[in-house]
């Protein structure tokens, strides 16, 4: 009964989120940024991005040769000044209010024990981060790393790739093993329980939450592709079967629109994966193992590559939509309404934001900016000149300009009914009475 009522659920999510979230048609350019090579391995290339993270501003990429860092989206970039970033394989990284977090192959700072694949920080309380490993599963620090405790009771795997938090209830953790699936904490690190019904035991390379909708979670997995979760961890559904898949990132903006960083291609859905279409290949460059979305302008997006055979890169994704197109205007340039009759016309339009009307739109209707249609019951005759846009982030198209004419409602004619005969049917009457006598 719990499984069908998961589907049906799933289903009435995925036409909720058709109806809401409209299909604009959009292209990628990638380009490749600017050299990251490091100047303590004699100006090398690196063969690895393991991490990405975009704060303030600054663009951080984890690499096998260190740290770097950006702060003009890539032109150029920096290694991190610290000694230990510049020689040491930087694998994990997460930046908040001013503290910096680097996890390396040797472990993060306070912590030495383990190479650190994930680093997360509580969004409410700041002191408190965690770190996932590759030998000691999840380690907790109450203090911003200067003290680190095992967090594990209950994590069977403690192989962890991925860790994340749930931004309103903090205490509320996932972990992404390998080959143990998906484990779950309700308080803050202290016990685990595994959450895989659906997922199996995959080996979870990723993991993003919904920051709108927390009990929303995805999964990218090394054998299965992408899963998603609607009831924080208890089932799950594959949403995208394209593997494996390394890397996962939610639009700050509009957290129906994810992306999938596989073998060799970005995926990108925008109806909370329902759907998904290839975002660019990347070609020759090896697994996209990191992704980050940029804060300020969604449209762009950040690939780290990994490649054993060749130069990787941290590659920008530029997204434009299509222009977008309309049609469907009415038969003539001339169409007619008529007072207290109701009125309906809708064009026919791809890849809209909005629309928009110029001119006069007749008393008694409404024009809505959503879809375009112009309808209501109109109350005041006259010639109203109309033109109809639609417009989106690449440009506009509008329809000819056409005339609604609203005529007066045609006059009735009163319908008396017999009973005004009724006078003469009576007289008349009364006289052929009056004669038999």
């Amino acid at each position: 009964m719990l499984k069908r009522i998961n589907v049906l659920s799933w289903v009435i999510m995925v036409i909720l989120s058709l109806l809401a979230s409209p299909v604009l048609a959009t292209s990628v350019t990638w380009q490749r940024t600017g050299d990251l090579r490091s100047s303590s391995f004699g100006g090398f290339d690196i063969d690895q991005v393991f991490a990405l993270e975009i704060s303030g501003g600054t663009l951080f990429a984890g690499t096998d040769l260190g740290l770097f860092i950006s702060d003009n989206g890539g032109v150029n970039w920096y290694q991190w000044p610290d000694p230990m970033y510049k020689t040491l394989p930087t694998t994990a990284i997460s930046v908040d209010t001013g503290e910096y977090y680097f996890g390396t192959v040797n472990g993060v700072r306070g912590l030495t024990s383990s190479q650190v694949n994930t680093l997360t920080i509580d969004p409410i309380g700041h002191q408190t981060v965690y770190a996932g490993t590759s030998s000691g599963g999840v380690y907790k620090s109450t203090d911003k790393g200067t003290s680190w405790i095992a967090a594990n009771s209950g994590l069977t795997n403690t192989y962890v790739y991925a860790l994340a938090i749930d931004p309103t209830s903090p205490q509320t953790l996932y972990a992404g093993t390998r080959g143990g699936g998906v484990f779950k904490s309700f308080n803050g690190g202290i016990s685990w329980v595994a959450t895989n019904e659906g997922i199996n035991n995959a080996t979870v390379r990723a993991l993003a939450i919904d920051p709108t909708s927390p009990q929303t979670i995805y999964a990218g997995t090394f054998n299965g592709g992408v899963f998603k979760s609607t009831n924080g961890g208890i089932s799950w559904n594959a949403v995208l079967t394209t593997s494996p898949v390394f890397s996962l990132a939610i639009d700050p903006t509009s957290s129906q629109t994810i992306y999938a960083g596989t073998g060799s291609a970005v995926y990108r859905s925008i109806n909370g994966g329902y759907s998904w279409s290839q975002a660019g290949y990347i070609a020759g460059r090896g697994y996209i193992g990191s992704l980050a979305i940029d804060p300020i302008n969604s449209q762009t997006i950040y690939a780290g590559t990994s490649n054993s055979l060749g130069p990787a890169s941290v590659y920008k994704g530029l997204y434009t939509l299509d222009i977008p197109t309309i049609s469907s205007a009415p038969d003539t340039t001339v169409t007619t309404a008529t007072i207290g009759t109701a009125y309906s016309f809708t064009p026919s339009a791809t890849d809209a934001s909005s629309f928009v009307i110029t001119g006069s739109v007749p008393p008694g209707m409404t024009f809505d900016t959503t879809t375009g249609t112009l309808s209501g019951t109109p109350t005041t005759a006259g010639s109203y000149n109309i033109a109809i846009t639609v417009i989106n982030a690449s440009g506009s198209a509008s329809l000819p300009a056409f005339t609604i004419n609203v005529a007066q409602k045609p006059a009735s004619v009163p319908v008396m009914g017999g009973w005004w005969l009724m006078p003469g049917i009576l007289a008349g009457l009364g006289i052929f009475a009056r004669k038999r006598k």
